[in-house]
């Protein structure tokens, strides 16, 4: 309720009475949240006349709730009740930012951060908290734990030999996983290098963690090669290169 309705009571019934200086019985009177008001009673009988001064006062809000709290992508772990104060929000591995905006349910409360945007590298997760600050100085706090999936980029970006004279058959692409080298006969070694489409992804040539391998190949001889690529969400892909020297 916003306001009261005031109403006196003459002691005489022939005695006239004004609220605020107009004749009234009685009054409604609007209070804001945190103000007060001041209203004046006089009350005449024949040429004598009584005053009473009346304060109002209502008290300061105390509603610290959020009347709604919105992810710009994505769906919260649940529908937003403002009785609930912890959600949570995963974005997909390609989904690196999200804009969290939240309104208080209460004018004369402060609500910090109104938006935010965060951004959030794979795998990673943050924490949203949005601070409720009612007109009393309540404080009631909200929190997000944003989670960005894990990249499953297990592709190698290049691959190459260290001569065109010698190259990849066919040519390299990130979605073709076998290929073949042929070395001339008097050729006796080739250097591969490999280097990993993500940053997140782990890189083996033969088991062993490095990006290039120098193959020693004696005349007859055919080795295999195999570069594996480990994506930060843990599936892998395998390039196989089969090394001939005739």
């Amino acid at each position: 309720d916003e306001g009261t309705t005031v109403t006196p009571a003459k002691a005489y019934d022939n005695a006239t009475m004004t609220i605020d200086r107009a004749v009234l019985t009685s009054k409604y009177v609007s209070v804001a949240n945190g103000k007060s008001v001041r209203m004046t009673i006089k009350v005449f009988t024949g040429r004598l006349s009584k005053t009473y001064k009346l304060t109002i006062k209502r008290a300061k809000s105390t509603n610290n709730n959020l009347a709604s709290l919105t992810p710009s992508i994505g769906t919260l772990s649940q529908p937003f009740d403002p009785a609930v104060l912890n959600y949570s929000l995963n974005l997909d591995e390609y989904t690196d930012r999200v804009l969290i905006s939240a309104t208080a349910a209460h004018l004369l409360a402060k609500t910090t951060p109104k938006s935010k945007l965060y951004i959030l590298k794979n795998g990673q997760t943050k924490v949203a908290t949005i601070r409720v600050r009612a007109q009393s100085g309540a404080t009631k706090i909200y929190r997000v734990a944003i989670t960005r999936a894990k990249s499953t980029n297990a592709n190698l970006l290049r691959l190459k030999t260290n001569s065109l004279l010698y190259p990849l058959v066919p040519a390299f692409s990130a979605d073709n996983t076998s290929y073949t080298v042929t070395l001339p006969a008097s050729v006796g070694s080739v250097t591969l290098t490999a280097k990993k489409a993500d940053k997140y992804a782990n890189l083996t040539i033969d088991g062993a963690k490095k990006t290039s391998k120098k193959v020693v190949l004696l005349n007859g001889q055919t080795i295999t090669v195999n570069i594996t690529v480990t994506a930060q969400a843990g599936n892998t892909k395998t390039y196989t290169i089969v090394i001939s020297r005739p």
